[in-house]
């Protein structure tokens, strides 16, 4: 497994600083591979109160100054959220936060959790006239953004805000559970700012969903987390099986939900107390983690070959022709404007996927590598249910 040195002292790491306990270390740790790591899937910030104490003064300072603006940039997106807040309160259009910033008040210290863009959602017989209420006062629509159903990109404040309509890409029963919450909204608090956010049950399918979108190109350990850090607050026994479980197996993500749980007692520390994942093969979550180390944040590790990869698993799971009629329905912007060509969308995702290898430069050698790669974690993804 791809679990080396540098991952044993991950874990330890963040079993330490997310759960409040102390733990060894080995000897002679490369605290510089260690920060490498941790750098490429984004979670130093929350490691860090967890090793700072064994670091020499030259490694503290790096890893202090790669913590601190980690930290800067979430207390300026948690800034940016009550200013947003502020603006859409003045509208009458409903809306959430979702996914990182709702994730982030699950965590000990919400602001350790990097944060990006902001995510939220509006109904969908309010999309329009949310879009033209940010642009009408200075959200600045990202025309490089190429226009899809699913959502939009905005600017304001030096931040990027995707609005949804829906959320879920493939899994259209994410958005059922949704849409049930619009008028009876949580509240989510982080560094005294409140915004409105999914209640518990339907954040967690949200944040599960997240995972599972990403996981055919390469989900990031923040998303383990994430899901973790949820199990812990909200997902105990009692409330997975009187009504998490029935949920989750109706979407098809009830095994990813126990395995991805049980990898974080594993690896991460999450409480034995949590039993729903009892049962669940050890060796398969060993396998999952090593898929998302191997990916990187988002697939990252995988460079120009994720495109190649996570495509030939969307091929073999949806079917061939259904899957490139879908996907090019979902990608070409003229038939978004030109409803009556969608029987050749499927060419046009074919004539998508050439250039877009082409586009890559990867000679033969690499791409049966890419195509090897995808044949053992279709193997993986299909064991995990999916």
């Amino acid at each position: 497994m791809i679990m080396n040195r540098s991952w044993d002292v991950i874990c330890l790491a963040l079993q330490a600083s997310l759960n409040n306990i102390h733990n060894d270390f080995p000897p002679e740790i490369e605290w510089n591979n260690v920060l490498e790591e941790a750098k490429q899937q984004d979670i130093v910030s929350l490691m860090f109160s967890g090793v700072k104490q064994l670091l020499d003064l030259e490694t503290k300072i790096l890893w202090n100054d790669y913590a601190f603006k980690s930290l800067s940039n979430c207390v300026q997106i948690i800034h940016v959220v009550e200013m947003f807040v502020a603006d859409m309160e003045n509208s009458d259009i409903p809306f959430c936060i979702l996914k990182g910033v709702s994730a982030s008040v699950y965590y000990p210290e919400p602001l350790f959790r990097s944060m990006g863009d902001i995510d939220f959602i509006v109904p969908e017989v309010g999309f329009e006239k949310a879009k033209r209420y940010l642009i009408s006062i200075g959200y600045v629509l990202d025309q490089s953004e190429k226009d899809n159903p699913r959502n939009i990109v905005l600017e304001k404040y030096n931040v990027r805000f995707e609005m949804h309509h829906y959320f879920a890409k493939d899994n259209d029963g994410v958005d059922y559970y949704i849409n049930k919450c619009w008028g009876k909204m949580a509240q989510g608090k982080i560094s005294e700012v409140n915004f409105p956010m999914l209640p518990p049950l339907e954040n967690g399918l949200v944040l599960l969903e997240h995972l599972h979108q990403h996981i055919y190109g390469g989900a990031g350990i923040r998303q383990v987390l994430d899901w973790m850090m949820y199990v812990n607050e909200e997902l105990n026994d009692e409330v997975w099986y009187s009504c998490f479980q029935e949920i989750a197996e109706a979407l098809g993500i009830e095994k990813l939900a126990k395995v991805t749980a049980r990898l974080c007692q594993i690896y991460f520390g999450l409480s034995s107390d949590v039993t729903w994942c009892n049962g669940v093969d050890d060796k398969l979550c060993e396998r999952l983690l090593e898929y998302i180390i191997q990916s990187g944040n988002f697939g990252k590790s995988l460079g120009d070959g994720k495109a190649i990869t996570s495509t030939i698993i969307k091929f073999k799971r949806f079917g061939g022709l259904t899957y490139l009629q879908k996907a090019g329905e979902y990608n070409w912007d003229f038939y978004h404007k030109h409803r009556w060509v969608k029987p050749f969308a499927w060419a046009f995702q074919i004539g998508r996927y050439v250039r877009q290898v082409i586009g890559t430069g990867r000679s033969r050698i690499m791409i049966k590598k890419d195509m090897d790669r995808s044949s053992s974690r279709y193997k993986l993804l299909k064991e995990l249910g999916l």
